[in-house]
């Protein structure tokens, strides 16, 4: 029973480090002004099973989850003028997941909306181990969840998604496509 697991955690002190893949994209996330979660809520915590939000997962994929690590965060919808939204920034995060680039390699799973205020279909895009897409009722952020193997990988550090995108828009201005394709 998860309250079980809760309660457990606590009397060894609450240990909690999220993984650091994920550690480095929530803090360059965090840098442009998103905000980002990491370690659940009490409903999270409570969670039977404990899945990747909490310290004492039991939804590790392709091995058991670490005592004590976190694998997921979830970014929330931005909140100033000149982010990118979620929208774009869950393609940006799809895309360069299913062309493996390295930085987002260790991506187990992720959930979002392709199109804004729930007004379309939410995704669970999956690579458990081969990429699949579901169904997901999980709306309102992009939840980014890990697999294990990658706990302490320094395989992130340094990818941006947000730069990424920017970059692409640019190209796409300079070259003049920028205009046709928003129409």
């Amino acid at each position: 029973m998860s309250v079980h697991d809760r309660e457990n955690w606590i009397r060894r002190g609450s240990p909690f480090r999220l993984m650091q893949p994920a550690c480095d994209l929530r803090d360059v996330l965090r840098s442009y002004g998103y905000t980002v979660y990491d370690i659940g809520d009490r409903r999270h915590l409570e969670a039977e099973p404990p899945q990747d939000h909490t310290p004492y997962s039991r939804t590790g994929y392709p091995h058991d989850a670490k005592y004590g690590i976190g694998y997921a965060i979830d970014v929330m919808p931005p909140g100033s003028a000149g982010l990118p939204s979620l929208q774009q920034l869950g393609a940006q995060l799809l895309a360069d997941r299913n062309a493996v680039v390295s930085g987002i390699s260790w991506l187990k799973y992720m959930n979002w909306e392709p199109e804004r205020d729930g007004g379309g279909p939410c995704y669970h895009e999956s690579w458990q181990p081969q990429y699949a897409r579901r169904d997901s009722t999980d709306r309102g952020h992009i939840h980014l969840s890990g697999l294990t193997g990658f706990e302490s990988s320094i395989i992130g550090s340094g990818y941006d998604p947000v730069a990424r995108l920017r970059e692409e828009a640019r190209h796409l201005a300079l070259s003049g496509q920028y205009g046709a394709q928003t129409r």
